[in-house]
């Protein structure tokens, strides 16, 4: 590769096309990381300019570009390797000052500014060649309505816009951006009166100032890359190792530019294949356990790890992805083959993404909706690879009652497991054994994955059977053990059990609507004495004791809105069981508080039995292989 050291005039005043090919991200820049940055190096360098009639030369950092072989007489482009932001932005800038010129009546800057944003008409074969810059596709639109509008109030007509509020249509907030801005520096200190025309010479001074400044001073580091230099290679040199691309990005160049290779119409296979990871959905930010990512960096961890049957770290999902399209390219030849490939791995992606999007999208109130609310509240992932197989290989009209059953032996499985306090850290290695398992059979099978689940045995595998169940709901502290998510999903899933159909149905939007709340209450001293009188005064200890495990036990826990649960607070039994009987629509309060003179450790012990006569029927567990039914 050969790096030049260039201004902006040597980059952009020649007619030259600088195409960013669609296979990366669209334009991402916005003002307080980027804009602001910029206007404010560049306006201190005006300024300076001003005051000392010179200024050194300041660098905007490096682009990199590959060279485009063309038709003889075709306009020279260039494809930008890396670098788009900057160069789209600077297009933005120089367009915004071409504009402002031509409203300040100055022709000379007009003309000058226009030079470096746009290609002379008569060396232009089709309409958008006149642009310097080409970005990707997503972005077209909005360019040439950017670069072409002439004033803010065009380009909002033409964009539908909000009036003076960011849009969210990046390109065209950044010239909003940086119209209010040269405004505000070029009509500074200007000595017009009021209801006068503002000076020219002042004007004129404000924009030689911008005009020598961005002709000369500002500069690039141009890495232009020659003939055995890899433009993958370095891509993902300067992107994988830091924090600007996503690693969807970056596999969307390793897989268009392969395609560009093989021949493959490239626009034709992101239309086909990729557009949609373009979306909102996919960007959204996902808390996993400790980490907030994007969700498309969740979807592709699990992708990974269902393909390659190894635990696949979501800092290394690129890597990852390229070793496992490398390797399943070996048998792949060049021309056809090479471009079969490509769309393979394209549909593959596109096909598991769209099951993917199932888990996030299905009806909260369906089998499946129910499920995977259940999964996020317990924040174990996990087991998503083999849910992706599952779905792929068992959504069928025919196979629909197999996919039931497996999801539920999955549910009770973890449900269980976290009831009684089990260890969730071999999970990583687990499903993908399941998963291996199941492909030695020839596919995943309900029946195969209750097989291999009832098999195991330990404390970091196991599924706890009824028994064990049992006394986990009798025993364990699960409000101080267990997240409030947790607790409210165990309770709302009692509650949609008791619901028999002759009672009012609770809303279950938005579960944080519900606070966990003890019966009994933490700070029972005051409103629930102990029966001091009834037992021998070397028992009391321990009777305070039992009293102090039960308080936290599930058979002492209940579900309130947040307006109802501070009415009740520490109150006595009395009043909290009126007040329960008449507010609480919830039959989880209903049927446990009816018709009882006191609420005591045996009314806790009875209740959490009940309760886990609900759990086992809720979540069973099969006596063997083809027992659907529970113990």
């Amino acid at each position: 590769m050969k790096a030049t050291t260039l201004n902006l005039q040597r980059i952009f005043e020649q007619t030259i096309r600088y195409r960013v090919p669609l296979f990366q991200r669209p334009y991402v820049w916005e003002q307080h990381r980027n804009w602001a940055p910029l206007w404010d190096a560049i306006r201190r360098l005006a300024e300076r300019f001003q005051q000392q009639g010179q200024v050194a030369p300041y660098f905007l950092g490096a682009v990199v570009l590959d060279q485009i072989t063309g038709a003889t007489g075709s306009i020279e482009s260039r494809q930008v390797i890396d670098g788009q932001q900057r160069l789209t932005t600077l297009q933005i800038f120089m367009a915004t000052l071409r504009d402002l010129a031509n409203y300040y009546e100055l022709p000379k800057f007009a003309s000058r500014f226009q030079k470096l944003t746009q290609n002379d008409v008569e060396f232009c074969e089709t309409p958008t060649d006149i642009f310097k810059v080409w970005p990707t596709n997503c972005d077209r639109d909005v360019f040439q309505a950017t670069m072409t509008a002439g004033s803010e109030e065009i380009l909002v007509s033409r964009l539908g816009l909000p009036e003076n509020i960011a849009s969210g249509v990046r390109m065209a907030d950044a010239y909003r951006y940086f119209r209010d801005v040269l405004m505000e520096w070029i009509e500074e200190d200007n000595p017009a009166e009021a209801g006068e025309d503002l000076s020219t010479t002042e004007l004129e001074a404000r924009y030689e100032a911008l005009w020598k400044v961005i002709r000369h001073q500002l500069q690039l580091v141009v890495i232009d890359l020659e003939a055995d230099d890899d433009p993958q290679i370095i891509f993902e040199t300067l992107n994988n190792h830091g924090t600007q691309l996503l690693p969807a990005d970056l596999i969307k160049n390793l897989l268009f530019r392969e395609a560009e290779v093989a021949g493959a119409n490239a626009d034709e296979l992101n239309t086909a294949f990729w557009v949609g990871f373009e979306a909102d959905f996919w960007r959204q930010e996902i808390r996993q356990g400790r980490l907030c990512r994007p969700r498309i960096d969740w979807f592709l961890q699990h992708f990974l790890t269902l393909r390659t049957l190894e635990d696949v770290p979501v800092t290394q999902i690129f890597n990852c992805y390229r070793n496992y399209f490398h390797s399943s390219s070996a048998s792949a030849g060049s021309g056809e083959d090479s471009e079969r490939h490509v769309t393979t791995r394209l549909a593959e992606l596109q096909r598991y993404s769209r099951i993917y999007q199932q888990f996030n999208t299905t009806n909260p109130e369906s089998f499946k909706g129910r499920f995977f609310s259940r999964m996020a509240a317990i924040d174990t992932v996990m087991a998503y690879p083999l849910l992706l197989e599952a779905f792929h290989d068992l959504n069928t009209p025919n196979l629909r009652a197999e996919l039931r059953q497996l999801i539920r032996d999955i549910e009770s499985f973890l449900v269980r497991r976290m009831i009684c306090g089990l260890t969730t850290k071999n999970y990583n290695k687990l499903f993908p054994d399941i998963i291996r398992s199941c492909r030695r059979q020839g596919r995943i099978s309900a029946e195969a994955v209750r097989r291999f689940l009832l098999k195991l045995d330990g404390d970091s595998v196991r599924w706890p059977d009824n028994r064990e169940l049992r006394d986990a709901m009798l025993n364990r502290r699960v409000y101080k053990e267990l997240s409030r998510a947790k607790l409210r999903m165990l309770l709302l899933a009692f509650e949609r059990r008791l619901e028999d159909g002759k009672t009012e149905p609770v809303i279950y939007t938005d579960p944080k609507s519900f606070t966990v709340e003890h019966i009994m209450p933490q700070a029972w001293q005051k409103h629930w004495p102990l029966p001091t009188d009834q037992y021998p005064d070397d028992e009391v200890g321990s009777l305070e004791a039992w009293r102090d495990r039960l308080i936290h036990t599930i058979g002492n826990l209940t579900l309130l809105t947040k307006k109802l649960n501070p009415s009740l607070a520490a109150r006595g039994w009395e009043y909290k069981q009126k007040e329960l009987l008449a507010k609480s629509k919830m039959n989880l309060n209903r049927s446990s508080f009816t018709n009882l003179a006191t609420w005591s450790e045996e009314s806790i012990e009875k209740r959490s039995r009940e309760l886990h006569r609900l759990a086992i029927r809720i979540w069973p567990f099969p006596r063997s292989v083809e027992d659907a039914t529970i113990e």
